[in-house]
């Protein structure tokens, strides 16, 4: 099955356009699959949970309070506060339509991601 960029690089292309096409297109244009899956995962991400109290950091969602021992070898109990990493506006507007389990995606933003995001090309050994 090949892609082809016709209608996705004209003024009608400010449109959804499912997934499985909108991957085969870039992959097409020389983006590494990965990558594209990439720019699809949430912005921001919850990294650890760090504790208002003793300020060490624990995996996230593991603890409800800290569980960290101070110096007096007592169970710290401090709140549990999430660290999250990412960039907000980096976000590509997407649904699902539930009825065919389709995933549709803005195809400006991944197009955008495209043009602007470097190809890094793996050195020979």
């Amino acid at each position: 099955m090949g892609y082809s960029l016709d209608g996705l690089l004209d003024e009608s292309a400010e449109k959804y356009v499912i997934l499985a096409n909108a991957i085969g297109t870039l992959v097409a244009q020389g983006r590494p699959e990965r990558t594209i899956r990439k720019w699809l995962e949430p912005p921001i991400k919850h990294v650890d949970d760090k504790c208002t109290v003793c300020r060490r950091a624990w995996p996230p969602t593991e603890h409800n309070v800290c569980p960290g021992d101070l110096l007096t070898k007592k169970p710290c109990g401090g709140e549990l506060r999430p660290v999250k990493r990412g960039n907000p506006e980096r976000v590509v507007d997407s649904y699902c339509v539930v009825a065919t389990h389709q995933v549709m995606v803005w195809w400006p933003d991944l197009w955008r991601l495209h043009l602007t995001v470097l190809v890094r090309r793996r050195r020979s050994a």
